[in-house]
């Protein structure tokens, strides 16, 4: 082959194959094949090539853009919801715990029972058991079609997050980055197939926010949408009752920004209070379901008393160990905070008088120890930031245990609490009115967790935010390393090691003796006895003084007709409880 020959297959290989240039220039076919190889891209080149034009700029590219994360959400929460239906997990493993009081009240709602039901449910977040019984109502008891409209709706969860970072920030990157993360964040995953309201609400907070987000561009502060924004959240605080605070401030931050920076106070006060009356008007069934019922004026729940004293009281966990001092099922915890507080007061009390009653004593301890409280809640913050993912109703890296696809979730949230810091610290100054809304809702947000418990499924609602911040931190960092802006990119590793040093800070980690015991119960009520005697006695060997394995053993005892044993362990259990009640008075 001549140099006259190379030239012509390097400005005609694409237009003709191998075997006609071969042909025309009377050569072998490998010859030409190897200078045709010699001039191709590599794969990746050319895929990225493509998938650039397939996704760039433009209408179309969008909606590609948008479908793309859509698919990759869904296909990844559909093979999880697979691998979880071949768990004991598909299920509440007990009628005890949340998702299993939750599961059985959406039957009873179900069967008509839609007003009724024990008088401790007032303590109890109010709307995910009508969720569940509309559910059953439409679809049968079926757990399944729960865990799909779920899944359904984590799966549009990368789309509302690309939209909220579009309308916050003037970057084309930003959006499609945080959207790729919220579609592969695992424990968005994890907690989308409970039976729990922490996924509806991300989904409903999410509407809610990228309504006000556009508003904030209109001048007349579109007066009908912020309304319907503040019904949509006042439905979502019926399942996170804590939104309360998140949206107070955001309605206050709506009115200085157009009564101020746009110098409209009438406009700015008028539109606060719009998103108010939504709110009050989102929440007021359940406020009159509860008059009706109970004679009682509770407007959500009675159960953010007994939690604040458990948040404020360092001796008792403070939000670290929920349960600690009240027991460990949700009906246990709630009847032994009434009974206690019914004990201090010598009388009946109403739900608001008990929420009342723990009040004053979490003040009280407030009072008595300030400086105290306060490193007490710079502990809380710590654990806020910190990547463990601290369970309550069951333990995610318990889960992996039996899902492996569960494991990276351990590091999800480190990584992403890491960028955002960074994203928030280096981009501040530059941000608009929409970027500083979610600023307010994530940090009070994130201050109402941190005076209750500090639990992964609580903390799992403002992550989307989080996302959206940390996809900031990662553009800084690639426009400073395009740029070759070595002063940037020292600001943003020192940032990012401080950052993980606080974030990835080893906390104490709790064992799987609770799980274990769930796990048992689970086994003992379908009838599996040896599978129940053996979680919990791994539930034991794990935390011998934990009260609850051993009332299970008695019972197991018991049935199978073993009366020694099972004395023997219920006065194992009987002595544990009196020192951990003990404890929470």
């Amino acid at each position: 082959m001549n140099a006259k020959q190379e030239e012509y297959i390097r400005r005609n290989w694409r237009e003709f194959t191998a075997r006609q240039l071969a042909a025309t220039l009377d050569l072998k076919r490998t010859e030409v094949e190897s200078v045709i190889n010699s001039l191709r891209e590599p794969l990746f080149v050319r895929l990225a090539a493509k998938a650039a034009v397939y996704f760039g700029p433009g209408p179309l590219q969008e909606r590609r853009r948008l479908g793309a994360l859509f698919a990759v959400a869904l296909l990844l929460r559909l093979y999880y919801l697979y691998a979880l239906g071949n768990t004991p997990f598909f299920e509440p493993l007990t009628n005890l715990v949340d998702d299993g009081v939750y599961n059985l009240r959406g039957r009873e709602i179900a069967a008509g029972d839609w007003l009724g039901g024990p008088s401790w449910l007032i303590y109890t977040t109010p709307l995910y058991p009508y969720y569940l019984g509309l559910i059953y109502k439409i679809f049968g008891y079926s757990v399944g079609a729960a865990h799909f409209i779920q899944t359904f709706l984590g799966a549009l969860t990368p789309l509302l997050v690309y939209g909220l970072a579009k309308e916050a920030f003037d970057s084309r990157r930003v959006p499609l980055v945080a959207g790729a993360i919220c579609a592969v964040y695992v424990p968005f995953i994890f907690y989308e197939n409970m039976l729990l309201g922490e996924s509806l609400a991300i989904f409903l907070i999410l509407c809610g926010l990228l309504l006000l987000a556009r508003t904030l561009k209109k001048a007349d502060g579109a007066p009908g949408t912020v309304f319907l924004t503040g019904l949509l959240f006042g439905i979502t605080t019926l399942f996170r009752p804590n939104l309360l605070i998140p949206v107070g401030f955001c309605a206050l931050y709506l009115g200085l920004l157009l009564g101020y920076k746009r110098k409209r106070k009438g406009l700015g006060a008028a539109t606060a209070l719009l998103l108010l009356a939504g709110l009050a008007l989102g929440i007021a069934p359940i406020t009159l379901k509860n008059y009706r019922l109970y004679n009682d004026f509770v407007p959500i729940s009675a159960h953010g008393g007994m939690n604040l004293y458990l948040a404020t009281n360092p001796e008792k966990g403070g939000g670290f160990r929920p349960s600690a001092g009240f027991g460990t099922g949700m009906k246990e915890m709630i009847n032994n905070s009434i009974t206690m507080a019914e004990q201090a007061e010598g009388r009946a009390l109403r739900p608001s008088e008990v929420s009342s009653y723990w009040s004053g004593r979490a003040l009280e301890n407030v009072r008595s120890s300030p400086f105290g409280f306060f490193v007490h809640m710079l502990r809380g913050a710590a654990y806020f930031l910190n990547r463990y993912e601290y369970p309550d109703t069951i333990n995610m890296l318990f889960v992996a245990e039996f899902v492996p696809f569960l494991k990276p979730g351990a590091f999800s949230y480190g990584i992403v609490a890491v960028l955002a810091l960074c994203g928030i610290a280096l981009g501040l100054r530059k941000w608009g009115s929409a970027a500083w809304l979610l600023a307010v809702f994530a940090f009070t947000y994130s201050a109402s967790v941190g005076m209750f418990f500090i639990i992964a499924r609580y903390r799992v609602v403002v992550v989307p935010l989080f996302i959206i911040f940390a996809a900031c931190g990662l553009e800084y960092a690639r426009e400073a390393w395009l740029k070759k802006d070595q002063r940037r990119l020292v600001r943003f590793a020192a940032l990012a090691a401080l950052a993980s040093v606080l974030v990835f800070y080893p906390v104490r980690q709790l064992r799987f003796a609770v799980p274990y015991n769930t796990l048992g119960a689970h086994f003992f009520q379908k009838g599996s006895a040896q599978q129940a005697e053996l979680c919990y006695n791994k539930a034991l060997r794990i935390s011998p003084n934990f009260p609850d394995p051993y009332r299970n053993l008695s019972l197991l005892y018991r049935k199978a007709g073993d009366l020694v044993k099972a004395q023997a362990y219920e006065e194992r259990y009987q002595v544990l409880k009196k020192i951990a009640m003990a404890g929470g008075k």
